[in-house]
């Protein structure tokens, strides 16, 4: 038996098996999907790399001062004088009277409280201006400037959320606008709201909208330009049916192995969708030209007869790209890059098994009628493609010295590029977060702290009062810098430090010595101060800009460079200095997300390009054949260092995923072009055979692709925009590279070591073949 005859053997005996099969795993399928959809996080410490120093001094600092994630809250009005901040930090934390410490635990009557402790303005300023503090009320307001006082005497309440708020931020936010509406007569258009639980709200709020929302329509218009571009309804379905499915499975392995989706894997779903669609895009392609040449009965078998190879080189290829961005050092890249991988791998087996088994049985039953709509999709679309099909025959001499000179030109902008965390640029300048964070900034003062802790180690001479003058000193440093807006320590409780030697300021030394040791376990329930063995740890937390263009990695050096030379004394042996907070996080974040991006592309390049050496059958066409794929890479990323434009993490996976996708263009058109010549076509003949056979199938999965991922440029969560955009600039970038670039060095005198490894037919074989295709140039 010949082995198409085995092969359609096979699809005629199994065909049904596979379908009910995969019909009845179907409901467990399902089930594993949406548990995993329902297991959400919003930590944004996953957005952060990890394994490095800043790291393990963060978790150090969280260990020895806690996490405190907060609220702030304020509004029009919302003065020291003002009434209502007492009512809604009462509502909100019953246990909050205004008169006691800061770190009260909430009155929970049974229930889990979403919010532990309030801190106010007026509470502070009550502690400051009694005793045994009897500062003046001038005095406490200046020390609390820029922290809980804004100018004109504008304050907050600051909310730490309780471990059942953290688990339920949205939650948290929504009670907060309700008791500011029956509490306080507050509209939630009046109420302004920031600090990390907010940003995590937010981000839960857009990760559900990005999964039930934004991925339901991007389904939608994927189904509907599969339609437009295949011309047919029932092959549409089949392949939106098999999409889905791959989608799920790849859902079912992230809810077995543990995962956990959060916004820096809300679009993998969609994304595996989308190159499920391409995959099934291009086995159609070969479906349909077996269904013209042979007819419909043996059509499922003779196209996977014809297309397993590059479907498998291609998912193959694909996946290696994915599988790149483990080396990342971020968790959520790295997770995606191993998920996205691990679907990619599963969509391939159900494109190869499930896909012909359903177009076998619709074939049989006479529901599919490919080869009616065929001749005219071809037809419409010929003409463009013909366009550049002569066009790039006839200048394939200038095609590839111009695009090398393009990517010559665009590689200088690389050395441009820079990365932001900031976030500003993670959410729409529209957005209700960042119009909030601009009216408290304004109001109020700066949100984000860099947290800074001194060391006084046990050898260290100073005693309480000279430590805390040197507290003093480190504050007034930090205010002499541009983004440093108020500092909070132990210093807002102590009274002014005497300078000189005098008898008289000895004493007042002496007095307040006493005073901060008396007021230590104060100081520690406040988190401003603690202890590790016999060293002690005081804190100092400088509050800088959310919104601005403050470079924070330069702003964290001078400081660290002032603050060195100041304690560089005598006097301050024993005394060191660690800095610590989201600021020196997104600092280290900003330089590795540009070291992520070469790492994860150079890993992808070497590993496929050693693939496409196996394909070629040598070294040099293999590297050669690279070009049009890394083409998409450095156009686009290099326009975006000559305009300045900031890399974010996403920009990370864009590229591994659109050198894997570019791959898969470039070996279906390959395949096509190397069966031309092993059939003793001419090269131009070749190339012209290869267009026909495959760039209406490049032309649509890219189409499909695209406008599947632009439907996310409707989030207001601007990395998941920006990654959108992001996308499909490559993948148009990329299928120029496949039918331009790759072309031109196909037709030029390079060309020869791509097809220095093809087999030629005998002439007899050869001339029934071309007869049978029927080219024409």
């Amino acid at each position: 038996m010949s082995p198409s005859a085995n092969w359609r053997s096979f699809w005629a005996c199994h065909a049904l098996k596979i379908v009910v099969i995969h019909v009845l795993a179907f409901p467990l399928v399902l089930s594993c999907a949406m548990s995993l959809l329902a297991r959400r996080s919003s930590d944004v410490h996953q957005w952060l790399p990890d394994g490095f120093q800043e790291a393990e001094r963060h978790k150090w600092f969280i260990e020895h001062f806690g996490a405190d994630e907060t609220a702030i809250v304020s509004w029009p009005g919302c003065t020291l004088d003002d009434p209502r901040v007492g009512r809604l930090a009462s509502a909100l934390v019953p246990s909050y009277d205004g008169q006691e410490s800061p770190n009260d635990g909430p009155v929970t009557n049974g229930e889990s409280p979403l919010f532990e402790r309030a801190i106010t303005g007026p509470q502070f300023l009550r502690i400051l201006t009694s005793p045994p503090y009897r500062l003046s009320r001038n005095i406490a307001v200046d020390r609390l400037s820029g922290v809980l006082i804004g100018p004109d005497e504008q304050t907050c309440v600051v909310l730490v959320v309780s471990p059942a708020g953290e688990a339920n931020r949205a939650a948290a936010i929504q009670q907060i606008y309700e008791l500011g509406q029956t509490q306080c007569g507050l509209s939630s258009n009046e109420m302004h709201l920031g600090g990390p639980t907010v940003d995590g709200a937010a981000i839960e709020t857009e990760s559900q909208r990005s999964l039930y929302q934004l991925a339901c329509l991007s389904a939608c218009v994927v189904l509907l330009a599969t339609w437009q571009r295949l011309r047919s309804i029932v092959l549409a379905l089949v392949v939106f049916i098999v999409a889905i499915y791959s989608t799920m499975l790849c859902l079912t392995w992230m809810y077995l192995s543990g995962g956990v989706m959060n916004l820096g894997l809300v679009i993998l779903p969609t994304l595996i969708f989308i190159l499920a669609v391409a995959m099934a895009v291009h086995l159609v392609n070969y479906f349909r030209d077996a269904a013209e040449e042979s007819g419909l009965a043996s059509a499922a078998s003779e196209a996977i007869r014809r297309g397993w190879q590059p479907c498998v080189l291609s998912a193959i290829t694909t996946a290696v790209g994915f599988a790149s961005l483990g080396i990342s050092t971020t968790q959520t890249v790295r997770l995606f890059g191993i998920y996205a991988a691990a679907g990619t791998l599963t969509t391939l087996f159900l494109i190869l098994v499930l896909l012909p088994s359903l177009m076998q049985l619709l074939a049989k039953y006479s529901m599919i009628t490919p080869c009616i709509s065929l001749p005219k999709a071809r037809a419409e679309a010929a003409p463009l493609l013909s366009v550049i099909q002569h066009g790039v025959l006839r200048w394939s001499f200038a095609v590839v010295p111009f695009a090398i000179f393009a990517m010559a030109l665009a590689s200088a902008g690389l050395w441009g590029l820079s990365a932001s965390v900031s976030i500003e640029n993670r959410f729409s300048s529209k957005s209700r977060l960042i119009t909030d964070y601009q009216w408290l900034e304004k109001h109020l003062g700066s949100l984000v702290p860099i947290e800074v802790v001194v060391r006084f180690r046990e050898e260290c001479r100073l005693d309480l009062a000279q430590r805390a003058q040197l507290i003093e000193q480190l504050e007034d440093l930090f205010k002499q810098h541009d983004g440093v807006n108020g500092t909070l320590s132990l210093t807002v409780f102590t009274p002014p430090i005497p300078e000189g030697g005098g008898a008289r300021q000895a004493m007042q030394r002496a007095l307040i010595n006493r005073q901060i040791s008396r007021l230590s376990p104060q100081f520690e329930r406040w988190n401003l101060a603690t202890s590790e063995g016999n060293d002690h740890l005081w804190r100092i937390s400088a509050r800088v800009a959310t919104l601005s263009d403050i470079d924070y990695g330069d702003l964290v050096d001078r400081l660290h460079d002032d603050v060195t030379q100041c304690i560089a004394t005598s006097e301050n042996s024993g005394t060191e200095i660690v800095f610590t907070g989201f600021i020196p996080l997104m600092y280290k974040a900003q330089r590795l997300i540009l070291e992520d991006l070469l790492k994860s592309f150079l890993a992808a390049f070497a590993v496929i390009g050693l693939l496409m050496m196996l394909v070629v059958r040598n070294v040099p066409g293999g590297l050669l054949v690279m070009l049009p794929n890394v083409f998409p890479f450095v156009v686009v990323f290099g326009v975006m260092g000559w305009l300045g434009l900031p890399v974010e993490i996403g920009a990370v996976t864009t590229a591994s995923i659109a050198l894997g996708i570019t791959v898969d263009d470039t070996l279906h058109y390959l395949t096509w072009f190397n069966r031309g010549i092993a059939q003793r076509m001419s090269v131009q003949n070749s190339l012209t055979f290869a267009y026909q056979r495959c760039a209406g199938a490049m032309v649509n999965t890219t189409l499909i692709c695209c406008v599947g991922v632009m439907v996310f440029s409707l989030s207001t969560f601007m990395p998941t925009v920006r990654f959108s955009r992001l996308l499909a600039m490559l993948l148009l970038a990329a299928l120029v590279g496949d039918l331009v670039l790759l072309p031109a060095i196909l037709a030029s005198p390079l060309g020869r070591l791509l097809r220095q490894g093809v087999r030629r037919k005998p002439v007899a074989e050869s001339c029934q073949s071309a007869s049978t295709n029927s080219v024409t140039v």
